[in-house]
């Protein structure tokens, strides 16, 4: 992975950041308990933040920059991502591989919490673990149908 961890953001900062997100009904005590667990990252533009078969199970969040979604060895992009934008959702909630490659166009800060840490808030805070499968959930719908005409295009090209 080309990515590195950075310093997390203040407070503030961090509450603001995911207002932009599927987290956005997230109170500031939810956003205190989340910031011990996040990991707070930055890529260059070129790099990899997510590999094809990559078994690291977690939630990425953009914070700023952009990226784009490929499959493995193609130069296609199906999906571009932003500020705001969520993915490894299925990695999260079914412990699944990624099927795709996830590539920084810019530098990209952005937020991970892995699914081991997502099983300990679970048993920690079992409100905000809640709150934040239901969140994943409710967005897993439009994002899928969104981008599956790209993916069904790609895949009988291969």
């Amino acid at each position: 992975m080309g990515y590195r961890k950075i310093a997390m953001p203040d407070r503030n900062l961090l509450a603001q950041m995911l207002k932009t997100t599927i987290f956005k009904t997230l109170d500031s005590g939810s956003v205190d308990s989340l910031r011990e667990m996040l990991e707070f990252c930055q890529a260059d533009a070129g790099e990899c933040i997510r590999e094809c078969g990559d078994e690291r199970y977690a939630l990425y969040i953009i914070v700023s920059g952009s990226a784009h979604l490929s499959l493995p060895n193609s130069t296609e992009s199906f999906a571009g991502l932003e500020a705001g934008d969520v993915f490894g959702m299925l990695a999260i909630l079914f412990k699944c591989e990624s099927g795709f490659d996830v590539y920084a166009d810019a530098q990209t800060q952005f937020l991970m919490i892995d699914a081991a840490t997502m099983r300990m808030l679970e048993v920690s805070n079992p409100q905000l673990a809640l709150a934040m499968l239901r969140a994943i959930r409710t967005s897993l719908s439009p994002i899928i149908c969104k981008a599956i005409p790209s993916i069904s295009r790609l895949t009988t090209i291969s």
